[in-house]
């Protein structure tokens, strides 16, 4: 219907990110999830979808982005957005999807969460909220372009900024983030579960 219609029209995903990109300061932006095999019968492998980019980066090989799909016979859901902005600040994005239709809302949010925070008029100037409202506005489109949604699908989201020397994090489900230095990690993210604490 009309309220779908708002979400699919506009082009490509390079457009999208191109038409907000510049006026925030990003110089490059990529995307890639995997596509679906014709069929999950045993020894089916899947195909990587190209990954959509725009813009050129300054930071090279000192990005990567890797996923492998678990023990069952069913398609990998893993989805990814990388944002590089000027003065290598950049927003990280990493979808797990899960259940029968885990793709196709794993590659709707790295299609459309990284065009929101870019749109966000809090975005650079204040990140949290940015992403507060970047998250709610992929919520919403996930409400008109998936009306019918199955609770045994979704994915989680975990998302991670650097601006400067701060940096911020927002998820949503068990996915986490991780900083490693010499020596050390610290975990970025506390990870949501829908079953109450033990106990309760």
């Amino acid at each position: 219907g009309d309220r779908a219609a708002r979400w699919k029209a506009g082009g490509s995903w390079h457009d999208a990110i191109q038409a907000s990109a510049v006026a925030k300061g990003a110089v490059f932006a990529i995307r890639g999830d995997t596509s679906t095999p014709a069929s999950n019968r045993k020894g089916c492998r899947d195909e990587e979808s190209p990954k959509l980019h725009w813009g050129r980066s300054r930071m090279g090989n000192q990005f990567a982005a890797a996923c492998r799909r678990g023990a069952r016979m069913a398609p990998n859901q893993d989805s990814f957005f990388f944002i590089e902005l000027a003065g290598r600040d950049f927003v990280l994005g990493l979808l797990d999807g899960h259940g029968p239709h885990g793709h196709r809302y794993s590659e709707l949010v790295s299609w459309y969460l990284p065009v929101l925070l870019l749109r966000s008029a809090h975005f650079p100037a204040n990140v949290p909220e940015a992403l507060i409202s970047a998250f709610a506005a992929s919520y919403e489109m996930l409400a008109d372009l998936i009306p019918t949604r199955s609770s045994s699908s979704g994915a989680t989201c975990v998302v991670v900024v650097r601006k400067g020397d701060v940096v911020y994090t927002a998820n949503l489900g068990d996915s986490h983030a991780v900083m490693y230095g010499p020596g050390t990690s610290h975990l970025l993210s506390k990870e949501h579960r829908p079953e109450p604490p033990a106990g309760r």
